[in-house]
Protein backbone atom coordinates (compact mmCIF):
# COMPACT_ATOMS: atom_id res chain seq x y z
CA UNK A 1 0.00 0.00 0.00
CA UNK A 2 2.81 2.45 0.92
CA UNK A 3 4.55 1.62 -2.34
CA UNK A 4 1.41 2.51 -4.35
CA UNK A 5 1.10 5.82 -2.52
CA UNK A 6 4.76 6.64 -3.22
CA UNK A 7 4.29 5.81 -6.92
CA UNK A 8 1.11 7.91 -7.14
CA UNK A 9 2.79 10.85 -5.39
CA UNK A 10 5.80 10.58 -7.69
CA UNK A 11 3.55 10.63 -10.76
CA UNK A 12 1.62 13.59 -9.36
CA UNK A 13 4.78 15.58 -8.64
CA UNK A 14 6.16 14.85 -12.11
CA UNK A 15 2.87 15.90 -13.69
CA UNK A 16 2.84 19.17 -11.74
CA UNK A 17 6.44 19.82 -12.79
CA UNK A 18 5.54 19.34 -16.45
CA UNK A 19 2.53 21.69 -16.14
CA UNK A 20 4.72 24.26 -14.36
CA UNK A 21 7.40 23.98 -17.07
CA UNK A 22 4.79 24.42 -19.82
CA UNK A 23 3.48 27.57 -18.12
CA UNK A 24 6.97 28.96 -17.73
CA UNK A 25 7.72 28.28 -21.38
CA UNK A 26 4.39 29.75 -22.53
CA UNK A 27 5.44 33.12 -21.16
CA UNK A 28 8.15 33.15 -23.83
CA UNK A 29 5.60 32.91 -26.66
CA UNK A 30 3.42 35.47 -28.39
CA UNK A 31 -0.24 34.50 -28.29
CA UNK A 32 -0.60 35.71 -31.87
CA UNK A 33 1.35 34.80 -34.95
CA UNK A 34 0.96 33.36 -38.39
CA UNK A 35 -1.81 30.82 -38.97
CA UNK A 36 -0.50 27.26 -38.63
CA UNK A 37 -1.12 26.68 -42.34
CA UNK A 38 1.32 29.51 -43.16
CA UNK A 39 3.97 28.22 -40.75
CA UNK A 40 3.93 24.85 -42.52
CA UNK A 41 5.12 26.62 -45.69
CA UNK A 42 6.44 30.04 -44.63
CA UNK A 43 8.05 31.60 -47.65
CA UNK A 44 10.40 34.53 -47.41
CA UNK A 45 12.21 36.87 -49.76
CA UNK A 46 15.66 38.38 -49.19
CA UNK A 47 16.55 42.00 -49.90
CA UNK A 48 19.86 43.85 -49.64
CA UNK A 49 23.41 42.62 -49.53
CA UNK A 50 25.29 40.67 -52.15
CA UNK A 51 24.43 37.05 -52.90
CA UNK A 52 27.10 35.74 -50.51
CA UNK A 53 25.69 37.80 -47.61
CA UNK A 54 22.16 36.72 -48.49
CA UNK A 55 23.07 33.02 -48.67
CA UNK A 56 25.54 32.75 -45.78
CA UNK A 57 24.01 35.14 -43.27
CA UNK A 58 20.37 36.01 -44.02
CA UNK A 59 19.11 32.75 -45.54
CA UNK A 60 21.31 30.59 -43.31
CA UNK A 61 19.97 32.46 -40.27
CA UNK A 62 16.32 31.97 -41.24
CA UNK A 63 16.81 28.33 -42.13
CA UNK A 64 18.23 27.48 -38.70
CA UNK A 65 14.58 27.10 -37.61
CA UNK A 66 13.99 24.27 -40.09
CA UNK A 67 14.27 20.64 -38.95
CA UNK A 68 13.19 21.45 -35.37
CA UNK A 69 9.47 20.90 -35.88
CA UNK A 70 7.83 19.13 -38.80
CA UNK A 71 5.17 21.86 -38.55
CA UNK A 72 7.61 24.72 -39.27
CA UNK A 73 9.05 24.93 -42.78
CA UNK A 74 10.72 28.10 -44.04
CA UNK A 75 11.86 28.53 -47.63
CA UNK A 76 13.42 31.28 -49.70
CA UNK A 77 10.75 31.63 -52.37
CA UNK A 78 9.43 34.97 -53.56
CA UNK A 79 6.24 33.36 -54.90
CA UNK A 80 3.70 33.82 -52.12
CA UNK A 81 6.29 35.14 -49.64
CA UNK A 82 4.80 36.31 -46.35
CA UNK A 83 8.10 37.36 -44.78
CA UNK A 84 10.63 39.86 -46.11
CA UNK A 85 14.15 39.70 -44.70
CA UNK A 86 16.24 42.84 -45.18
CA UNK A 87 19.89 43.74 -44.76
CA UNK A 88 19.46 47.35 -43.71
CA UNK A 89 20.96 50.20 -41.68
CA UNK A 90 19.83 52.24 -38.70
CA UNK A 91 21.09 55.29 -36.86
CA UNK A 92 20.29 53.70 -33.48
CA UNK A 93 23.59 52.63 -31.88
CA UNK A 94 23.73 49.01 -30.80
CA UNK A 95 20.44 48.02 -32.46
CA UNK A 96 21.24 44.92 -34.51
CA UNK A 97 17.82 43.87 -35.76
CA UNK A 98 14.05 44.14 -35.49
CA UNK A 99 10.97 42.18 -36.47
CA UNK A 100 7.75 43.87 -37.48
CA UNK A 101 4.67 41.66 -37.78
CA UNK A 102 1.48 42.92 -39.36
CA UNK A 103 -2.18 41.92 -39.27
CA UNK A 104 -5.10 42.94 -41.46
CA UNK A 105 -6.71 45.82 -39.60
CA UNK A 106 -9.55 46.16 -42.09
CA UNK A 107 -8.13 49.24 -43.81
CA UNK A 108 -4.76 47.70 -44.56
CA UNK A 109 -1.84 46.20 -42.68
CA UNK A 110 -1.32 47.34 -39.09
CA UNK A 111 1.71 46.55 -36.97
CA UNK A 112 1.02 44.18 -34.08
CA UNK A 113 2.76 45.91 -31.19
CA UNK A 114 1.64 43.35 -28.59
CA UNK A 115 1.97 40.06 -30.47
CA UNK A 116 -1.60 38.87 -30.06
CA UNK A 117 -3.02 39.18 -33.57
CA UNK A 118 -3.11 36.78 -36.53
CA UNK A 119 -0.31 37.95 -38.79
CA UNK A 120 -0.42 38.13 -42.54
CA UNK A 121 3.10 39.42 -43.27
CA UNK A 122 6.29 40.34 -41.45
CA UNK A 123 9.42 42.36 -42.09
CA UNK A 124 12.72 41.25 -40.58
CA UNK A 125 15.59 43.75 -40.42
CA UNK A 126 19.25 43.08 -39.76
CA UNK A 127 21.12 46.36 -39.30
CA UNK A 128 24.50 45.52 -40.74
CA UNK A 129 26.03 48.93 -40.07
CA UNK A 130 25.47 48.50 -36.32
CA UNK A 131 26.57 44.85 -36.36
CA UNK A 132 29.77 45.80 -38.20
CA UNK A 133 30.40 48.77 -35.87
CA UNK A 134 30.21 46.33 -32.95
CA UNK A 135 32.64 43.93 -34.66
CA UNK A 136 30.15 41.05 -34.91
CA UNK A 137 31.46 38.02 -36.74
CA UNK A 138 29.50 36.55 -39.64
CA UNK A 139 28.30 33.78 -37.28
CA UNK A 140 26.98 36.42 -34.86
CA UNK A 141 25.30 38.31 -37.73
CA UNK A 142 23.62 35.09 -38.81
CA UNK A 143 22.41 34.63 -35.21
CA UNK A 144 20.85 38.11 -35.33
CA UNK A 145 18.79 37.07 -38.36
CA UNK A 146 17.91 33.77 -36.66
CA UNK A 147 16.78 35.70 -33.57
CA UNK A 148 14.59 38.13 -35.52
CA UNK A 149 13.00 35.35 -37.59
CA UNK A 150 12.30 33.63 -34.25
CA UNK A 151 10.09 36.60 -33.34
CA UNK A 152 8.14 36.08 -36.58
CA UNK A 153 7.67 32.46 -35.44
CA UNK A 154 5.98 33.82 -32.26
CA UNK A 155 8.97 33.48 -29.92
CA UNK A 156 9.63 36.18 -27.33
CA UNK A 157 12.93 37.01 -25.68
CA UNK A 158 14.28 34.69 -23.05
CA UNK A 159 16.33 35.92 -20.12
CA UNK A 160 18.82 34.79 -17.57
CA UNK A 161 19.46 32.09 -16.55
CA UNK A 162 18.10 30.71 -19.83
CA UNK A 163 20.39 30.61 -22.82
CA UNK A 164 19.44 30.53 -26.43
CA UNK A 165 19.35 32.38 -29.70
CA UNK A 166 16.22 34.20 -28.47
CA UNK A 167 18.18 35.84 -25.67
CA UNK A 168 18.51 39.57 -26.21
CA UNK A 169 21.97 41.06 -26.57
CA UNK A 170 25.37 39.66 -27.47
CA UNK A 171 25.18 36.80 -24.95
CA UNK A 172 22.86 34.86 -27.26
CA UNK A 173 23.68 31.46 -28.70
CA UNK A 174 24.68 31.29 -32.36
CA UNK A 175 21.90 28.83 -33.20
CA UNK A 176 18.69 27.57 -31.57
CA UNK A 177 19.36 25.71 -28.32
CA UNK A 178 17.19 23.13 -26.58
CA UNK A 179 15.39 26.03 -24.87
CA UNK A 180 14.56 27.71 -28.20
CA UNK A 181 13.57 24.40 -29.76
CA UNK A 182 11.30 23.65 -26.81
CA UNK A 183 9.53 26.97 -27.20
CA UNK A 184 9.11 26.49 -30.95
CA UNK A 185 7.60 23.03 -30.53
CA UNK A 186 5.41 24.23 -27.65
CA UNK A 187 3.93 26.84 -30.02
CA UNK A 188 3.71 24.79 -33.22
CA UNK A 189 4.08 21.10 -32.31
CA UNK A 190 6.64 18.48 -33.23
Amino acid sequence: MKRKIVIILTILICSLSIVSLAWADAQHLFTGGYPASDIQDLRYVLSGGDSSYQQNIMKAGANQWNSISSEVVLSNNSSGAKMSIYKSTTSTPGLFGEAYCYYDGGDGWERDLVGNQIWGVSDIYGYDNQMTASNLTNAQKKAVFTHEVGHALSLKHISSPLTGVMRQGLEKALSPTDTDEGHLTLKWGY
